[in-house]
């Protein structure tokens, strides 16, 4: 009855149920959360508020960042920065 069973039952596939968890998927994955996390912030900010969030991306890194009306500078929010090391 085990050698029927055995048969039966399919083998799992550990090498395509790891590959969702590669390098480049879970940087794909977080750039999108930091994503969402800038367009949630954005829509809870007061009507004509001088400040937006943002989502900058250079050659493979993204970060997220803050700028205000009537201001050059532009104020990187480091702990979210991360790279892409699909990118090269």
């Amino acid at each position: 009855m085990s050698d029927q069973v055995e048969k039966e039952t399919p083998k799992f596939d550990w090498v395509a149920a790891r590959s969702p968890c590669s390098l480049p998927n879970v940087f794909k994955e977080l750039r999108l959360q930091v994503k969402e996390d800038v367009k949630t912030r954005n829509a809870l900010r007061p009507n004509n508020s001088p400040y937006e969030f943002s989502v900058v991306e250079n050659s493979g890194d993204f970060y997220g960042s803050s700028s205000s009306q009537g201001c050059a500078q532009v104020n990187n929010i480091q702990p979210r920065r991360a790279r892409n090391c699909s990118a090269g």
